[in-house]
């Protein structure tokens, strides 16, 4: 059976492995998958890193709450490397930082209505969704 690409399934899986090899040859072994090599990013253990500083935060913020910009500075202020690396081509640099996102679940907190500015200089006071514990969590 041919692909769309017009290859049979063991030339397909053969181009797919080899392009992946090219693309990241230290993070993918040749037999893996792409959904190995969807959790060696490296923004996993950074994303830990700022969760626990995270619930730690919100623990101490009560019903104030916390939002993603306070936790920057916060693992900032204790050493953790959050800086991207600047690359020529811009959408990838930002790409480095599309972790972010998934720290306030990793911490377990929910988000609110609310919205504050953040304090990050390279954010331009925009606005970050406040994050509480869940009820019962304090």
């Amino acid at each position: 059976m041919t692909s769309h690409t017009g290859m049979d399934a063991a030339h397909f899986d053969l181009a797919l492995k080899r392009s992946r090899a090219k693309a990241q040859p230290a993070q993918i072994e040749a037999t893996g998958t792409l959904w190995e090599f969807v959790g060696t990013r490296t923004g996993d253990e950074i994303a830990e890193q700022l969760a626990s500083i995270m619930r730690e935060l919100a623990k101490a913020a009560g019903l104030r709450g916390v939002i993603l910009g306070e936790v920057l500075l916060e693992a900032k202020a204790r050493g953790v490397d959050i800086e991207s690396k600047p690359m020529e081509d811009k959408v990838h640099e930002q790409r480095q930082n599309s972790w972010r996102a998934r720290v306030p679940k990793l911490a377990g907190l929910k988000s609110t209505a609310e919205r504050r500015r953040s304090p990050l200089p390279g954010q331009h006071g925009n606005l970050h969704t406040v994050w509480v514990l869940p009820d019962g969590a304090r």
